[in-house]
């Protein structure tokens, strides 16, 4: 069984159609056009796969400032004292993820 996706063995299938009968364009024109959505899903794929990528950063770095604060407010005393430098820390992390995400990084 070929590993080749479907649409692509199709367009191949509809060559051979197309050199025994020169005047059938329309054979020609459909495997073009499969050939062609083949790449534009491709693109869209990776697209996606950037996207994903960018959205588990942000939300390693909203998990571990939800993570941070709920460890402050389950303190065993009862007080509750957010550190300067944590909250710098995990704004830090966020600005960067959020600038890679749009391209600003």
């Amino acid at each position: 069984m070929s590993q080749r996706p479907k649409a692509l063995r199709l367009a191949d299938a509809i060559d051979p159609l197309i050199r025994q009968n020169l005047d059938n364009l329309t054979c020609s024109a459909a495997a073009d056009e499969l050939r062609r959505l083949h790449a534009a899903n491709k693109d869209c794929v990776d697209h996606f796969d950037a996207l994903m990528a960018e959205r588990n950063d942000l939300l390693a770095v909203l998990k571990g400032f939800s993570d941070y604060v709920h460890a402050e407010q389950s303190s065993t005393d009862g007080a509750v004292t957010y550190s300067t430098t944590a909250i710098n820390h995990w704004a830090f992390l966020a600005r960067a993820a959020i600038a890679k995400a749009t391209g600003a990084a």
